[in-house]
């Protein structure tokens, strides 16, 4: 049960942390992959990171579902969070 919600949680929060509360040095936000899609939408990043996670750990087959859940989740993370 662990192996199912670990990807799913460290891709949105690495996603969150990226997009939301800028971790990153300052020099990454003002380049053009910081301000195009998908790095500068929440729930895009979060669907590529998962989707590149879980295809290097889990194999290719999983990758496309684990991406649309964990954008799902950060998506809920941000509705509770009030953001």
């Amino acid at each position: 049960m662990d192996t199912l919600i670990f990807p799913l949680l460290i891709s949105s929060l690495t996603a969150l942390a990226i997009a939301e509360y800028h971790v990153l040095p300052q020099a990454w936000y003002k380049t053009w992959f910081a301000r195009n899609k998908p790095f500068s939408c929440v729930t895009c990043l979060t669907f590529w990171v998962a989707f590149l996670l879980t295809w290097s750990t889990c194999g290719w087959v999983l990758a496309p579902v684990y991406g649309l859940a964990s954008a799902g989740l950060t998506v809920v993370i941000l509705q509770v969070t009030n953001r």
